[in-house]
């Protein structure tokens, strides 16, 4: 694992920790599975999109310590995995280039695409108790 993937699995993992208060194993070899993907494109010193893939039988717990409810509708859940997107982006830009570099992101979206598989280069792999939490980031010349 290269320098800019065990950073991108700290901030991954601490995002997840604060946000959702998960710990995570970021060790562990992702498996290929079912996932619903978000993206969220950037430009700045250079441009690119971070892609979460998360598990579907996390989406409610995600939600729920999110949100702080034990109900959560298909919204909230939707809701919920954006958000995450945008604060993992968020915090994780000035830790692969520099706090001082400026990224302008758009807003966090649904994908259909299945842009990280189990054999995929992924940068950083969450293990929570339900499943998997996957995150990539692809510059602008690999999206």
């Amino acid at each position: 694992m290269s320098e800019l993937d065990s950073r991108l699995g700290e901030v991954t993992a601490r995002v997840l920790d604060e946000l959702c208060f998960h710990l995570v194993d970021t060790e562990s070899e992702p498996k290929a599975c079912e996932r619903v993907f978000v993206s969220v494109a950037f430009r700045g010193p250079w441009n690119g999109q971070l892609i979460i893939g998360v598990d579907p039988s996390l989406l409610s717990e995600l939600a729920s310590n999110l949100l702080g409810d034990d109900e959560s509708s298909a919204d909230d859940r939707q809701h919920a995995l954006l958000e995450l997107a945008n604060v993992t982006c968020g915090n994780a830009l000035p830790e692969i280039e520099s706090a001082t570099a400026a990224f302008e992101l758009d807003s966090p979206r649904a994908i259909e695409e299945r842009l990280i598989t189990g054999n995929d280069r992924v940068v950083a792999a969450a293990t929570l108790d339900g499943g998997r939490v996957l995150v990539r980031v692809l510059r602008e010349e690999e999206s």
